[in-house]
């Protein structure tokens, strides 16, 4: 999958597909395929690119990346 609009879409899914965990809501803050040099929001993935997520679950903030390649 290299459209990174189909890939936030698909993340997006994963995520919310629990529902919750146990009582608490997850709730997304943003997902976001950008250049890994420029960080700069990319269309394609043609170049190393983060993948970065930022969710809550009550209280907690989560955050992780991860550098995908072509």
């Amino acid at each position: 999958m290299r459209q990174t609009n189909r890939l936030v879409t698909a993340v997006q899914g994963v995520l919310l597909e629990g529902g919750t965990l146990g009582q608490m809501p997850l709730v997304i803050d943003y997902i976001a395929a950008v250049d890994a040099a420029t960080l700069k929001n990319v269309q394609v993935i043609s170049a190393p690119t983060v993948l970065a997520v930022a969710a809550r679950v009550g209280n907690t903030r989560l955050i992780d990346n991860v550098v995908l390649t072509p």
